[in-house]
């Protein structure tokens, strides 16, 4: 449905637009093994990056409706781990959009069922670590683009 929100902020690009949870429904239990949904997915999320007016919340792919199952691990997933898990996904996004047009998000509490607050944070340092982000995209990931989208300044 990336497409229904590449249309709607194409007809109103004064309006800003946040894409939630890297555009919802990115994991296995979307992809799976049909490789033709996750390069849609890929391809819708570069189409929504170039508009202006649209940023991206990078997160909330650890939902039980993903397909991880991480809710279901006898010992819990530590940060590293995470991390390989996720980067595919968070690292196309942030790519797409750049740093100033993304941002990291928790979904706490909703993703507590399955990671915890600090295993999440310290996942997406170790993301931004193997990406080789320079320190200023990082601040941006973590801070800048956010205080900016929200006027949080």
């Amino acid at each position: 449905r990336l497409h229904e929100a590449y249309t709607l902020a194409s007809a109103f690009p004064r309006v800003t637009m946040v894409l939630n949870h890297c555009g919802e429904l990115a994991g296995p239990a979307s992809f799976g093994d049909r490789p033709q949904v996750e390069a849609k997915w890929r391809d819708d999320i570069v189409a929504l990056a170039k508009l202006p007016n649209v940023f991206a919340k990078v997160g909330g792919c650890t939902m039980t409706y993903n397909g991880w199952g991480l809710e279901k691990r006898n010992t819990p997933i530590g940060s590293a781990e995470l991390a390989e898990l996720l980067t595919p996904i968070y690292s196309h996004v942030i790519r797409s959009f750049g740093a100033s047009k993304a941002m990291f998000e928790s979904n706490f509490p909703v993703d507590k069922v399955c990671v915890s607050y600090r295993v999440l944070w310290n996942a997406y340092k170790r993301i931004a670590d193997m990406m080789n982000l320079q320190p200023d995209e990082q601040h941006a990931l973590f801070h800048g683009t956010a205080a900016s989208v929200y006027r949080l300044s």
